[in-house]
């Protein structure tokens, strides 16, 4: 009984290292995500700024 315990605790221990690396990179993922959403907000900002320039 002892033994199939520790195969568990050793199995679950296994899953949780797996998922925190996939949370790891899902983290990482979102964090890029977002650097590219702010540069594009950026650019958005600046082109809508050339486009007012046009138009006044």
């Amino acid at each position: 009984m002892i033994d199939n315990l520790e195969k568990r605790i050793i199995k679950l221990e296994k899953e949780n290292k797996q998922l925190f690396h996939i949370v790891n990179e899902i983290s990482y993922d979102l964090f890029k995500a977002q650097e590219k959403l702010e540069h594009l907000e950026g650019n958005l900002d600046y082109f809508q700024g050339e486009i007012e320039q046009l138009f006044d």
